[in-house]
């Protein structure tokens, strides 16, 4: 739990698709910020585009394997949040979803088959609101997905980043992810490179 007493604490549970609105709001305020200098503004625009988060609950009722984690904004501080999960005042402050690692040659803009079981797992996103960049938003959510799947008995987690996203990739070396040399170019990315990234989980052997 972050914030303190008196002010916002942050919570983080397991999204539905009641939450596909919230999640999209977020994830078109996060792309939007992050991604402006590094992306085509059309791109951005196409990529977020959600009416009514009919994309997101898509997401949730054809990939089963996905697990989506909201965080929200809580008012009356930790005392509040402690009572309980969101209250109808929280408000949604970003979201991580992630799952069995994809096959390398699956293009990342079209997961609708599900990717092979094994023992990797994969960040497959990870969006906080622009407002909260620097409050541990950020970390309490990466926190939650390495410890859920680190008891799910994965030994590594991966990631794809946006080469060109040093916000992002000096985030993720904190968090102990090492880059693996792999590379790639999606094409719905208007053919910016991506990065990828992996670390061992606890207890991995």
């Amino acid at each position: 739990m972050t914030g303190g007493p008196g002010g916002p604490a942050v919570v983080v549970r397991r999204a539905s698709a009641d939450d596909a609105v919230a999640i999209a709001r977020v994830r078109n305020a996060g792309w939007h910020a992050a991604y402006r200098d590094l992306l085509p503004a059309d791109v951005i625009s196409a990529v977020v585009a959600d009416n009514g988060g009919e994309r997101m609950r898509r997401a949730f009722a054809g990939q089963p394997w996905r697990t989506t984690l909201l965080a929200e904004a809580v008012p009356g501080g930790e005392d509040e949040a402690a009572r309980g999960t969101a209250t109808p005042a929280a408000r949604a402050v970003g979201f991580a979803s992630f799952g069995p690692e994809r096959d390398p040659s699956q293009p990342l803009g079209s997961d609708t088959l599900p990717p092979p079981a094994g023992t990797a797992a994969e960040l497959y996103s990870l969006y906080v609101a622009p407002a909260w960049w620097s409050a541990g938003v950020g970390r309490r959510l990466l926190a939650t997905v390495t410890g859920l799947v680190a008891a799910q008995n994965y030994r590594t987690i991966s990631l794809w980043v946006l080469a060109g996203n040093e916000r992002a990739r000096r985030f993720y070396e904190r968090a102990g992810f090492t880059a693996t040399g792999e590379h790639q170019a999606p094409g719905w990315l208007a053919g910016a490179g991506e990065v990828r990234y992996r670390r061992p989980l606890p207890g991995a052997r």
